[in-house]
């Protein structure tokens, strides 16, 4: 939708009263009236409280039972919000206009007012909709800053979101950690890029990681020596010095958040493609959106991507090319699910002839380790939805190898191949 929102339910947790029946489970000692100059004494909690394992789950749960309210009930958009739009106590929504932006927003806080549950610390990429709420709902940064300033910024699920700008980028604070097995392991794994808008990137450390922490039976004798806080070889040390200052460059990325330019209108069709593809160290897939609006006007946008280690065990380039078809057929279904929204028609791309001959395949028989991938894909797509692509268009090649920060900007990882934006989709060959 072309118009977002952010919000945050207060504190959310205590919101839910607990069952008496249960009230010695949640036992606490602390001062008596909160002083603690006198006696410890003992407490129960009568709400839920964080760090209770349960309390996520019955929050979660209690949240939905308020759709059963009359006002959610007749006004679909609000049951859809409160079901589907929140991440537990995160609210994340977009609609394609203003007004009905203002219209549903309003409808949930009304229906979870009903309950005594507090929406508020709203943040909208337009201003029409803050102010259209009092200033004592916004969220601090937007109290203090002109909404149109781009430095107002929400960290949304791990991500910073510019509401001015309406983008998303990646805001990676790579710690100081000593080069050993366990700093690199700490580094590489702090790294949190949940679409994977630079996996490409990330993937040089992922590689480095598994180069330093071999198998045991592996010949390196000199990394197997190193335990997890000894110092390692200094030799590894100037290519892992080089990626962690790449990493920060991850900051420049602004992707656009809506998938669609401002006022391209409700699209006529849909569609997702997939790119998938295999090195001899890596496999990949990145998903683009399609979407043709009434003028035949065409944009194309990026979804989601992955970058993985080659899987020890496709030891051949035709393995680790069905694997990267099977991570990708994996990743479009999902998406599917989660983007919510009909899709038109869904196509894969791969440029091994290899991989469209197992899914063709009517006759031979393969080992179990083909079959059962053959056999996972065509379970999440059909034949026909597969098409075979040079290896020199396929932008996929992007994410089954290591990537400068500067080849995914200038190049088109974000955009999409050139053929995607004419107004008929690519045929199979």
């Amino acid at each position: 939708g072309e118009v977002a929102i952010v919000a945050d339910i207060e504190q959310m947790f205590h919101a839910f009263h607990v069952d008496p029946r249960h009230v010695d489970f949640l036992r606490f000692f602390w001062f008596k009236d909160n002083d603690p100059n006198r006696e410890i004494v003992e407490y129960r909690a009568r709400v839920h409280i964080f760090g209770s394992k349960p309390s996520p789950a019955i929050a979660n749960f209690a949240l939905k039972y308020t759709t059963l309210h009359p006002d959610a009930q007749s006004d679909p958009n609000v049951d859809k919000f409160i079901r589907n739009h929140f991440y537990v106590d995160d609210a994340l929504y977009s609609i394609d206009s203003v007004d009905k932006m203002i219209k549903v927003f309003t409808g949930v806080q009304n229906v979870l007012r009903n309950y005594n549950i507090r929406l508020h610390k709203i943040l909208s990429s337009h201003a029409e909709v803050m102010n259209a709420f009092p200033s004592s709902e916004l969220a601090d940064v937007a109290k203090s800053v002109e909404l149109t300033s781009s430095s107002v910024q929400s960290k949304t699920l791990g991500i910073v979101w510019a509401p001015s700008m309406d983008t998303l980028s990646l805001s990676p604070t790579i710690s100081q950690r000593p080069f050993t097995k366990r700093g690199v392991l700490a580094v590489v794994s702090s790294v949190y890029d949940p679409l994977g808008m630079v996996c490409p990137l990330v993937l040089k450390g992922r590689l480095i990681q598994r180069q330093i922490l071999p198998p045991k039976q592996n010949s390196n004798t000199e990394l197997n020596a190193c335990d997890w806080d000894d110092p390692l070889p200094e030799r590894y040390y100037s290519a892992w010095n080089a990626w962690v200052r790449s990493i920060e460059e991850a900051r420049e990325i602004q992707l656009p958040r809506c998938y669609a330019p401002p006022n391209f209108g409700i699209p006529v069709t849909v569609e997702l493609h997939c790119f998938t593809d295999a090195s001899d160290e890596a496999i990949g897939y990145v998903i683009y959106m399609k979407q043709v609006n009434k003028e035949n006007d065409v944009s194309v946008s990026f979804v989601f991507a992955n970058s993985k280690v080659a899987p020890r065990a496709a030891n051949t380039v035709p393995r680790l090319e069905l694997c990267a078809a099977l991570e990708g057929a994996s990743a479009t279904t999902r998406v599917t699910v989660e983007l919510g929204i009909p899709i038109h028609s869904t196509h894969f791309y791969t440029d091994s002839k290899i991989v469209l001959g197992y899914l063709t395949n009517k006759e031979k028989r393969f080992t179990r380790y083909v079959s059962r991938r053959v056999e996972n894909i065509l379970q999440q797509s059909t034949l026909r939805q597969w098409n075979h692509i040079d290896g020199i268009c396929n932008v996929g090649d992007l994410a089954s190898r290591p990537q400068k920060i500067t080849t995914l900007i200038n190049g088109n990882w974000f955009s999409g191949p050139e053929s995607l934006k004419l107004p008929s989709a690519l045929t199979p060959e």
